[in-house]
């Protein structure tokens, strides 16, 4: 299935998908492809595996690149003083 990263938690490692159905899947760090980046919005393809607690998304994997994260510029010597 397809869907779009909905919220993720880098620190937690946990977030929501919203599927191409209009539901939202858990995905867990353990769940996500090595090598994939999620991030609010990425778009990704999954399958769905149910478990004690419900269908969770598992061998998520991005469909599209991310975009760059814009990066704060570093604060010079003289910025510091």
């Amino acid at each position: 299935m397809n869907g779009t990263v909905k919220f993720y938690n880098v620190k937690k490692r946990f977030g929501f998908i919203t599927g191409e159905d209009s539901k939202d899947y858990f995905v867990h760090l353990s769940g996500v492809e090595k090598g994939n980046f999620l991030t609010e919005n990425s778009k990704v393809e999954f399958e769905i595996e149910n478990d004690e607690k419900g269908p969770k998304a598992v061998n998520v994997k991005l469909t599209e690149p991310n975009p760059p994260r814009e990066r704060k510029p570093r604060k010079t010597e003289d910025e510091e003083e």
